[in-house]
């Protein structure tokens, strides 16, 4: 299955699902995702979150990707079972 994404919205969901499992990744396994800033801290840029905590942060990017999906009309999100562990 392949995927092709077009147009600036599709770019922002991408970055989006990239910060989101970045987050699950560090809050699950305690590795770093670069050693650039990190995902909590491009969130927090990015107006995403103004949590402090990587969990805050990952709840808040969630709640933005499922508003993102209203809004152009896509079917629900549904998080992957890596992001929903994190959250718990």
């Amino acid at each position: 299955m392949s995927v092709m994404i077009e147009g600036p919205e599709g770019v922002g969901m991408v970055r989006l699902l990239a910060i989101a499992h970045s987050l699950a990744l560090e809050i699950n396994t305690g590795m770093k995702m670069s050693r650039g800033l990190s995902p909590l801290a491009v969130a927090q840029r990015d107006g995403i979150t103004s949590k402090r905590t990587k969990k805050g942060a990952l709840r808040d990017v969630v709640a933005a990707i499922k508003q993102a999906h209203i809004d152009q009309g896509r079917p629900a999100y549904e998080p992957s079972s890596v992001i929903v562990r994190a959250m718990e």
